[in-house]
């Protein structure tokens, strides 16, 4: 699983990129250290991570912005980036406080410097809750990380059908590809999830006409003894030549055009009407 180095890539404590197994390859690593430099104290960043839900609120009530963000470092000192409270609930699947911070606002797109959001991370670690709760508050699923992954891609990576069905069903772009060159599609294939991959490639084929489906009839397929797309029907035209009014004048009020025509109603094959046919056979009462 890729679980314990996904985090190096969602708290950006190392800089990332995906090896052509799929496995993360941390180019530095170590252990993260929070700063306040983008107004988030290390200590509410670590009461996120731990679902201390009424530290956090707590600290919003004092006048903490639910969008701050903190910097994040390795030991070593080379890699800084920031991270906020929406990112670290996602990441450590803490359901309650991602509510909780959406509903006082927070940003459900907000991301890091190397790109990662909230939705990124629940599509990693499989959180298939944390993830369609951030989809109901509109979370984009095409935002890329700076190594041009999305949510579905890394719901692929790891193998997480129903995030990816879940993803798939809010219309994430299948056709995006990351700085390797691939695919969602691409990866499933790379990794073996036989499964995911035809889920993909069902949801990106064009749709198939239903079973049973009559094809359109071409416009010279013949003419009918009354054109429907003339939308005068033969019993109507009759109706209209014998003078019965009655039964004309209900068709009218259900609808029916007082223009409409009707093609082939005559011994010559003229196009009719309605008028046509009264004044015809002498119905001028109309």
């Amino acid at each position: 699983m890729l679980l314990g180095c996904m985090h190096a890539l969602l708290l950006a404590t190392a800089s990332t990129e995906l090896d052509v197994n799929g496995h993360t390859a941390l180019q530095h690593t170590g252990e993260p250290a929070v700063s306040s430099a983008a107004s988030l104290p290390p200590e509410i960043y670590e009461s996120a991570r731990r679902g201390e839900l009424r530290k956090v609120v707590e600290w919003l009530r004092k006048g903490g912005s639910v969008d701050a963000l903190g910097s994040t470092t390795t030991t070593d000192g080379r890699t800084t980036t920031s991270i906020g409270l929406l990112h670290a609930a996602a990441a450590y699947g803490h359901l309650e406080m991602v509510r909780e911070l959406l509903k006082r606002g927070a940003s459900v797109d907000l991301q890091t410097s190397l790109g990662s959001t909230a939705l990124i991370a629940a599509a990693i670690y499989g959180d298939l809750s944390t993830l369609l709760v951030l989809l109901q508050h509109s979370a984009n699923p095409d935002l890329q990380s700076t190594y041009g992954q999305t949510a579905l891609i890394m719901a692929v990576l790891e193998g997480h059908e129903a995030c990816v069905k879940a993803l798939l069903r809010a219309d994430a772009n299948t056709e995006l590809v990351d700085t390797k060159g691939h695919t969602a599609l691409k990866w499933a294939e790379i990794m073996g999830h036989t499964a995911i991959a035809q889920l993909i490639r069902r949801h990106a084929a064009p749709p198939q006409p239903a079973a049973g489906a009559m094809p359109a009839t071409p416009p010279d397929a013949g003419e009918p003894a009354v054109s429907s797309a003339a939308s005068l029907p033969l019993e109507i035209y009759e109706s209209a030549r014998r003078g019965e009014l009655r039964k004309v004048v209900k068709w009218l009020r259900k609808g029916g055009a007082v223009d409409a025509l009707g093609s082939g109603t005559t011994a010559d094959g003229l196009t009719t009407t309605l008028l046509h046919a009264a004044a015809a056979y002498d119905h001028w009462r109309w």
